[in-house]
């Protein structure tokens, strides 16, 4: 499939008042008239002669691509910037969107049900470029009005139109932001699985069953093409930073150079799954992301040591250097520290409420680096988390071997301890 060329349109570049009353592209798009317009009473919505929508405001004379939801919701996330992390950073904006379109209302089954309606669901990547391979403007908005049409049948109270509406003009932004009036039916797929409920399973799974169009396996090619529309994402979010197309060969690479993977031209459904669900740089959002929205409401029966918040709200963050040392996401994330807690300490990320043996676990660790030191790591640090971090229950950081009892681990600690600090006793003596 040829690459689909996607740039951000400047602001100058968007249609001006006297273009939309003319039409685009020679022809004039349908304003509507009737009833008040799905943006509201100030914007209407009109379409171009191959059905892109615009939105125009008959107060001010102006006209943008973007629905006025979604540029509101832009200007919001940019406060998002504070957290110093841009893992976190994306999976709070892409999650915004998530909530905005209600997107974690649908599920896989209502995708793959709306993609065969329209004939679209085995298109894939073809081998040679075909009409199949992409879709027309309208056709996504059939697409997503039968998503949604589903997911209102599971949740009454859905506005079936504007969540089509909103989700169709980010998809739109970007995946098509020169607005050439086609979208590839991968990068479709990829991004709305990529924010619909499912486990992280289903959800590569699918991905790689769209991107092979059923074939045995899947090629190099391939896999950039599918990293580069997963990608998008972050660029979308302004994070193409941290998560650029610069990596997507690196990380294709990675994925056959997989400990277990035949040295072959493709990589089979196995394959591919082992590597996406160790998390490689490039999609380490994604999962990030999938934990954001599980984490949202939970609560920790835990003060944060900074801002004193209880109970914590979402993830929870306990250090395992500084004793009794808890923080809440925001504090965490703008990297705000406490007495001697410092932000390069091992720390670890709890999604749900721990256990009994969490606290154990946690509280033998926090000993043995008190005694050793050993959660300093001399490799490279990664630029999207700079410090060694576990995430719930699944340590990195410490690399030790689990299999000794707890609470002979705890009688050995606390023996070495007291004698390093009897040690310390005689040499100040």
């Amino acid at each position: 499939m040829p690459e689909l060329e996607v740039e951000v349109i400047p602001q100058g570049d968007r249609p001006s008042a006297a273009e939309a009353q003319q039409g685009l592209e020679g022809q004039p798009p349908g304003v509507e008239q009737a009833g008040e317009s799905p943006a509201g009473e100030r914007w209407h919505r009109a379409d171009t002669a191959n059905g892109i929508p615009y939105y125009l405001d008959h107060e001010q004379g102006q006209t943008q691509w973007e629905h006025p939801k979604v540029l509101q919701l832009f200007k919001t996330i940019e406060g998002l910037n504070d957290i110093k992390y841009a893992t976190y950073r994306t999976a709070m904006k892409l999650r915004a969107i998530q909530k905005l379109s209600n997107l974690n209302s649908v599920n896989i089954h209502m995708l793959k049900t709306a993609f065969a309606e329209l004939g679209l669901e085995g298109a894939g990547l073809a081998p040679s470029a075909s009409s199949s391979t992409h879709m027309s403007v309208p056709e996504l908005e059939v697409v997503l009005r039968k998503v949604f049409g589903l997911a209102q049948q599971v949740n009454p109270d859905l506005n079936t139109a504007q969540c089509t509406e909103l989700s169709l003009n980010w998809i739109l932004k970007c995946f098509d932001s020169g607005r050439t009036g086609r979208v590839g039916v991968c990068a479709v797929q990829a991004g709305l699985v990529t924010l619909c409920h499912c486990t992280l399973e289903e959800k590569y799974s699918y991905m790689f069953e769209r991107v092979c169009g059923g074939r045995v396996g899947l090629s190099h090619s391939s896999m950039n093409t599918l990293l580069r529309n997963l990608l998008l994402l972050p660029q979308l979010v302004s994070e193409s930073k941290a998560f650029s197309a610069k990596h997507v060969q690196e990380a294709t690479e990675s994925c056959w150079n997989t400990e277990g993977v035949e040295p072959t031209n493709v990589v089979s459904k196995l394959e591919f799954m082992r590597w996406a669900m160790k998390e490689p740089f490039c999609l380490v959002w994604i999962p990030t992301l999938h934990r954001l929205a599980s984490a949202e409401t939970v609560k920790h029966e835990a003060k944060c040591a900074v801002c004193k918040t209880l109970p914590i709200i979402g993830f929870r963050y306990r250090c395992l250097k500084c004793a009794n040392t808890d923080l809440c996401q925001n504090c965490f994330w703008t990297q705000k520290t406490v007495r001697d807690h410092k932000v390069t300490h091992p720390t670890k990320e709890y999604c749900l409420a721990t256990s009994t043996s969490d606290d154990l676990r946690d509280f033998a660790k926090m000993l043995r680096n008190k005694i050793t030191r050993r959660y300093r790591r001399k490799g490279p640090k990664r630029s999207y988390l700079s410090y060694p971090l576990v995430h719930g229950g699944r340590e990195r950081s410490l690399q030790q071997s689990e299999a000794e009892h707890i609470h002979t681990n705890l009688a050995q600690l606390a023996a070495r301890l007291r004698d390093q600090e009897g040690r310390g006793e005689g040499g100040g003596e």
